[in-house]
Protein backbone atom coordinates (compact mmCIF):
# COMPACT_ATOMS: atom_id res chain seq x y z
CA UNK A 1 0.00 0.00 0.00
CA UNK A 2 3.02 2.35 0.14
CA UNK A 3 2.37 3.59 -3.41
CA UNK A 4 -0.97 4.97 -2.21
CA UNK A 5 0.65 7.19 0.40
CA UNK A 6 1.97 10.58 -0.65
CA UNK A 7 5.65 11.39 -0.14
CA UNK A 8 6.10 12.78 3.37
CA UNK A 9 8.59 15.35 4.65
CA UNK A 10 8.43 16.47 8.29
CA UNK A 11 10.19 19.27 10.11
CA UNK A 12 12.15 17.66 12.97
CA UNK A 13 11.23 20.49 15.37
CA UNK A 14 7.91 18.67 15.78
CA UNK A 15 9.62 15.92 17.77
CA UNK A 16 10.74 18.15 20.61
CA UNK A 17 7.35 19.89 20.76
CA UNK A 18 5.49 16.57 20.91
CA UNK A 19 7.83 15.45 23.69
CA UNK A 20 7.12 18.64 25.66
CA UNK A 21 3.36 18.23 25.25
CA UNK A 22 3.09 14.59 26.34
CA UNK A 23 5.40 15.15 29.31
CA UNK A 24 3.32 18.16 30.34
CA UNK A 25 0.00 16.27 30.16
CA UNK A 26 0.62 12.62 31.10
CA UNK A 27 -2.88 12.11 32.54
CA UNK A 28 -4.99 13.20 29.57
CA UNK A 29 -4.83 13.26 25.81
CA UNK A 30 -3.06 16.09 24.02
CA UNK A 31 -2.41 16.79 20.35
CA UNK A 32 -2.28 19.34 17.56
CA UNK A 33 -3.18 20.13 13.94
CA UNK A 34 -0.50 19.65 11.25
CA UNK A 35 0.09 22.53 8.89
CA UNK A 36 2.38 22.91 5.91
CA UNK A 37 2.10 22.62 2.15
CA UNK A 38 0.91 20.09 -0.41
CA UNK A 39 2.82 20.15 -3.69
CA UNK A 40 1.26 19.67 -7.10
CA UNK A 41 2.30 15.99 -7.14
CA UNK A 42 0.56 15.46 -3.78
CA UNK A 43 3.67 15.32 -1.63
CA UNK A 44 3.21 16.53 1.95
CA UNK A 45 5.53 18.91 3.76
CA UNK A 46 4.68 19.17 7.46
CA UNK A 47 6.07 22.41 8.84
CA UNK A 48 4.66 22.26 12.38
CA UNK A 49 1.47 21.83 14.36
CA UNK A 50 -1.01 24.19 15.99
CA UNK A 51 -1.40 23.08 19.62
CA UNK A 52 -4.59 22.00 21.39
CA UNK A 53 -5.07 25.55 22.69
CA UNK A 54 -5.93 27.21 26.00
CA UNK A 55 -9.61 26.19 26.23
CA UNK A 56 -10.21 22.68 24.80
CA UNK A 57 -13.87 21.71 24.59
CA UNK A 58 -13.20 18.34 26.18
CA UNK A 59 -10.10 16.68 27.58
CA UNK A 60 -9.76 13.39 29.41
CA UNK A 61 -7.72 10.21 29.40
CA UNK A 62 -9.80 8.89 26.48
CA UNK A 63 -10.98 11.98 24.58
CA UNK A 64 -9.63 15.23 23.20
CA UNK A 65 -11.72 17.97 21.60
CA UNK A 66 -9.33 20.88 21.01
CA UNK A 67 -9.92 24.61 21.28
CA UNK A 68 -11.20 25.13 17.74
CA UNK A 69 -11.59 28.89 18.22
CA UNK A 70 -7.89 29.18 18.95
CA UNK A 71 -6.83 26.77 16.20
CA UNK A 72 -8.88 28.47 13.48
CA UNK A 73 -7.76 31.95 14.56
CA UNK A 74 -4.14 30.78 14.53
CA UNK A 75 -4.50 29.21 11.08
CA UNK A 76 -6.06 32.39 9.68
CA UNK A 77 -3.26 34.48 11.18
CA UNK A 78 -0.56 32.15 9.81
CA UNK A 79 -2.14 32.43 6.35
CA UNK A 80 -1.84 36.20 6.56
CA UNK A 81 1.92 35.58 6.80
CA UNK A 82 2.11 32.66 4.34
CA UNK A 83 -1.09 32.41 2.26
CA UNK A 84 -0.44 28.91 0.85
CA UNK A 85 -0.21 27.23 4.26
CA UNK A 86 -2.89 24.60 4.86
CA UNK A 87 -4.07 22.03 7.40
CA UNK A 88 -4.09 18.38 6.36
CA UNK A 89 -4.06 16.30 9.52
CA UNK A 90 -3.36 16.05 13.21
CA UNK A 91 -1.63 14.04 15.93
CA UNK A 92 -2.72 13.06 19.43
CA UNK A 93 -1.62 11.01 22.41
CA UNK A 94 -3.02 7.73 23.72
CA UNK A 95 -0.45 7.64 26.52
CA UNK A 96 -3.03 8.09 29.33
CA UNK A 97 -5.06 5.08 28.18
CA UNK A 98 -2.38 3.00 26.44
CA UNK A 99 -4.48 2.23 23.36
CA UNK A 100 -1.98 1.18 20.69
CA UNK A 101 -4.21 2.02 17.74
CA UNK A 102 -6.56 4.72 16.58
CA UNK A 103 -9.91 4.48 18.34
CA UNK A 104 -13.33 4.21 16.75
CA UNK A 105 -13.92 7.81 17.85
CA UNK A 106 -10.79 8.75 15.87
CA UNK A 107 -12.12 6.91 12.82
CA UNK A 108 -15.43 8.72 13.04
CA UNK A 109 -13.83 12.12 13.53
CA UNK A 110 -11.43 11.74 10.59
CA UNK A 111 -14.15 10.39 8.31
CA UNK A 112 -16.49 13.27 9.17
CA UNK A 113 -13.74 15.83 8.62
CA UNK A 114 -13.03 14.51 5.11
CA UNK A 115 -16.57 14.85 3.82
CA UNK A 116 -17.04 17.22 0.85
CA UNK A 117 -15.92 19.93 0.37
CA UNK A 118 -12.71 18.60 2.00
CA UNK A 119 -10.04 19.83 -0.46
CA UNK A 120 -7.28 17.21 -0.06
CA UNK A 121 -6.89 13.58 -1.20
CA UNK A 122 -6.55 12.38 2.37
CA UNK A 123 -5.44 13.15 5.89
CA UNK A 124 -2.17 12.60 7.75
CA UNK A 125 -2.77 11.43 11.33
CA UNK A 126 -0.18 10.86 14.03
CA UNK A 127 -0.46 8.75 17.17
CA UNK A 128 1.83 8.20 20.15
CA UNK A 129 0.83 5.68 22.83
CA UNK A 130 4.08 5.14 24.78
CA UNK A 131 5.61 7.78 27.06
CA UNK A 132 8.96 8.70 25.50
CA UNK A 133 12.13 9.08 27.55
CA UNK A 134 13.47 11.74 25.22
CA UNK A 135 13.16 13.33 21.80
CA UNK A 136 14.77 10.31 20.11
CA UNK A 137 12.02 8.12 21.56
CA UNK A 138 9.37 10.38 20.04
CA UNK A 139 10.82 9.75 16.59
CA UNK A 140 10.54 6.01 17.22
CA UNK A 141 7.10 5.94 18.84
CA UNK A 142 5.20 8.66 16.97
CA UNK A 143 3.35 6.77 14.25
CA UNK A 144 2.06 8.42 11.06
CA UNK A 145 -0.87 7.07 9.08
CA UNK A 146 -2.51 8.14 5.82
CA UNK A 147 -6.31 8.14 5.65
CA UNK A 148 -7.52 8.38 2.02
CA UNK A 149 -10.46 10.73 1.54
CA UNK A 150 -12.23 8.22 -0.72
CA UNK A 151 -11.70 5.29 1.66
CA UNK A 152 -14.08 3.57 4.04
CA UNK A 153 -14.39 4.88 7.58
CA UNK A 154 -11.24 3.86 9.47
CA UNK A 155 -9.31 2.84 6.37
CA UNK A 156 -5.65 3.84 6.76
CA UNK A 157 -2.08 2.67 6.29
CA UNK A 158 1.04 3.49 8.30
CA UNK A 159 4.24 5.03 6.98
CA UNK A 160 7.37 2.97 7.46
CA UNK A 161 10.30 4.78 9.06
CA UNK A 162 12.27 4.85 5.78
CA UNK A 163 9.32 6.48 3.98
CA UNK A 164 9.58 9.68 6.05
CA UNK A 165 12.12 12.38 5.24
CA UNK A 166 13.07 14.46 8.27
CA UNK A 167 14.40 17.97 7.67
CA UNK A 168 15.54 20.87 9.83
CA UNK A 169 13.56 23.92 8.80
CA UNK A 170 13.47 27.22 10.67
CA UNK A 171 10.07 28.86 10.50
CA UNK A 172 9.55 32.59 10.56
CA UNK A 173 9.47 34.01 14.07
CA UNK A 174 6.02 35.50 13.43
CA UNK A 175 4.74 31.94 13.00
CA UNK A 176 6.61 30.29 15.86
CA UNK A 177 5.27 32.97 18.21
CA UNK A 178 1.72 32.05 17.19
CA UNK A 179 2.09 28.34 17.91
CA UNK A 180 3.73 28.47 21.33
CA UNK A 181 2.63 25.44 23.33
CA UNK A 182 1.46 27.28 26.44
CA UNK A 183 1.59 31.04 25.75
CA UNK A 184 -1.30 32.37 23.68
CA UNK A 185 -0.87 36.11 24.21
CA UNK A 186 -1.55 37.20 20.63
CA UNK A 187 -4.73 35.16 20.40
CA UNK A 188 -5.99 36.40 23.75
CA UNK A 189 -5.18 40.03 22.95
CA UNK A 190 -6.90 39.83 19.55
CA UNK A 191 -10.03 38.05 20.76
CA UNK A 192 -10.44 39.33 24.30
CA UNK A 193 -10.23 35.78 25.68
CA UNK A 194 -7.80 34.92 28.44
CA UNK A 195 -6.46 31.84 30.12
CA UNK A 196 -8.01 31.14 33.50
CA UNK A 197 -5.79 30.62 36.54
CA UNK A 198 -6.43 28.69 39.72
CA UNK A 199 -7.31 32.03 41.36
CA UNK A 200 -10.10 32.50 38.82
CA UNK A 201 -11.42 29.01 39.52
CA UNK A 202 -11.22 29.63 43.24
CA UNK A 203 -13.27 32.81 42.82
CA UNK A 204 -15.97 30.83 41.00
CA UNK A 205 -15.99 28.17 43.73
CA UNK A 206 -16.44 30.86 46.39
CA UNK A 207 -19.25 32.44 44.38
CA UNK A 208 -21.21 29.18 44.20
CA UNK A 209 -20.47 28.32 47.83
CA UNK A 210 -21.82 31.70 48.98
CA UNK A 211 -25.34 30.59 48.02
CA UNK A 212 -25.16 27.22 49.79
CA UNK A 213 -28.04 26.75 52.24
CA UNK A 214 -26.18 24.26 54.43
CA UNK A 215 -22.47 24.58 53.61
CA UNK A 216 -20.45 21.51 54.55
CA UNK A 217 -17.46 21.95 52.30
CA UNK A 218 -13.79 22.77 52.73
CA UNK A 219 -11.38 24.10 50.13
CA UNK A 220 -7.71 23.13 50.01
CA UNK A 221 -5.01 24.35 47.66
CA UNK A 222 -1.94 22.36 46.64
CA UNK A 223 1.46 23.51 47.94
CA UNK A 224 2.59 24.69 44.51
CA UNK A 225 -0.73 26.47 43.92
CA UNK A 226 -1.76 24.69 40.72
CA UNK A 227 -4.77 22.73 42.06
CA UNK A 228 -7.65 23.10 44.48
CA UNK A 229 -9.74 20.46 46.19
CA UNK A 230 -13.38 21.02 47.18
CA UNK A 231 -14.28 18.55 49.92
CA UNK A 232 -17.92 17.95 50.87
CA UNK A 233 -17.42 16.55 54.36
CA UNK A 234 -20.99 15.31 54.81
CA UNK A 235 -20.79 12.69 52.05
CA UNK A 236 -19.32 9.24 52.46
CA UNK A 237 -17.04 8.15 55.29
CA UNK A 238 -14.49 10.88 54.67
CA UNK A 239 -16.31 13.11 52.24
CA UNK A 240 -16.43 13.43 48.47
CA UNK A 241 -14.14 15.85 46.66
CA UNK A 242 -13.85 17.71 43.38
CA UNK A 243 -10.31 18.47 42.20
CA UNK A 244 -9.55 21.32 39.75
CA UNK A 245 -6.27 22.10 38.04
CA UNK A 246 -4.75 25.36 36.93
CA UNK A 247 -5.36 24.25 33.31
CA UNK A 248 -9.11 23.90 33.84
CA UNK A 249 -9.33 20.11 34.08
CA UNK A 250 -11.11 18.28 36.88
CA UNK A 251 -11.82 14.91 38.43
CA UNK A 252 -13.93 13.52 41.28
CA UNK A 253 -12.84 11.65 44.40
CA UNK A 254 -15.80 9.50 45.42
CA UNK A 255 -16.17 6.25 47.34
CA UNK A 256 -13.36 4.44 45.58
CA UNK A 257 -9.75 4.86 46.56
CA UNK A 258 -8.83 5.96 43.04
CA UNK A 259 -10.21 9.21 41.59
CA UNK A 260 -12.10 9.33 38.32
CA UNK A 261 -10.31 10.18 35.11
CA UNK A 262 -9.66 13.78 34.15
CA UNK A 263 -12.48 15.60 32.36
CA UNK A 264 -13.78 19.12 31.84
CA UNK A 265 -14.79 21.12 34.91
CA UNK A 266 -18.34 21.19 33.53
CA UNK A 267 -18.57 17.38 33.35
CA UNK A 268 -16.83 16.77 36.68
CA UNK A 269 -18.90 19.32 38.59
CA UNK A 270 -22.10 17.75 37.24
CA UNK A 271 -20.91 14.31 38.34
CA UNK A 272 -19.93 15.71 41.74
CA UNK A 273 -23.33 17.26 42.36
CA UNK A 274 -25.19 14.16 41.17
CA UNK A 275 -23.26 12.01 43.63
CA UNK A 276 -24.02 14.42 46.46
CA UNK A 277 -27.76 14.06 45.89
CA UNK A 278 -27.45 10.70 47.65
CA UNK A 279 -26.34 12.49 50.80
CA UNK A 280 -27.99 15.93 50.87
CA UNK A 281 -31.52 17.18 50.47
CA UNK A 282 -30.15 20.65 49.59
CA UNK A 283 -26.74 20.18 47.98
CA UNK A 284 -24.55 23.07 46.91
CA UNK A 285 -25.07 23.66 43.18
CA UNK A 286 -21.57 22.66 42.10
CA UNK A 287 -22.95 21.86 38.63
CA UNK A 288 -22.91 25.61 37.98
CA UNK A 289 -19.12 25.55 38.12
CA UNK A 290 -17.82 25.93 34.57
CA UNK A 291 -15.43 27.93 32.43
CA UNK A 292 -18.05 30.53 31.47
CA UNK A 293 -18.82 31.42 35.08
CA UNK A 294 -15.14 31.57 36.03
CA UNK A 295 -14.35 33.83 33.07
CA UNK A 296 -17.30 36.14 33.77
CA UNK A 297 -16.34 36.62 37.41
CA UNK A 298 -12.70 37.14 36.48
CA UNK A 299 -13.58 39.86 34.00
CA UNK A 300 -15.86 41.58 36.52
CA UNK A 301 -13.28 41.61 39.27
CA UNK A 302 -9.70 40.95 38.17
CA UNK A 303 -8.30 42.76 41.19
CA UNK A 304 -10.07 40.68 43.80
CA UNK A 305 -8.08 37.82 45.31
CA UNK A 306 -9.37 34.64 46.84
CA UNK A 307 -8.58 33.44 50.33
CA UNK A 308 -7.75 29.78 50.51
CA UNK A 309 -9.36 28.00 53.42
CA UNK A 310 -7.32 25.43 55.28
CA UNK A 311 -7.97 22.72 57.79
CA UNK A 312 -5.89 20.56 60.09
CA UNK A 313 -8.36 17.68 60.06
CA UNK A 314 -6.50 14.41 59.55
CA UNK A 315 -7.99 12.33 56.77
CA UNK A 316 -7.14 10.94 53.36
CA UNK A 317 -7.31 14.48 51.98
CA UNK A 318 -4.15 15.41 53.90
CA UNK A 319 -2.29 13.31 51.39
CA UNK A 320 -4.35 13.98 48.27
CA UNK A 321 -1.40 15.33 46.27
CA UNK A 322 0.77 12.27 46.63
Amino acid sequence: MSEQRPNLTINSSILERVYSEVKRTPNYEIGGRFFGKISEDGSLRVDEFIPTGPEPDSVSAVELLPDRRYQLWTLDTIREIEPDIDLFGSWHSHIPNGLERFSRQDYQAYYARMQPPYPHPGMLCGLIHTMPEGVADVKEHLLFAWYPADGEMGEHSFYEADEIEWVDTTLRKEITDLIHLTQHDQYQAATGRFQLTITDWHRAVDFIASSAIDPQHQIKQSPNGDRILIIETGAGDEGYALELTNEGNARCHLDDDEPTGWMTVHDASNMFENELYNWYDLPTEWSHLNRTLAALLARNDKEKTSTVQSTNKKSRWKFWLR
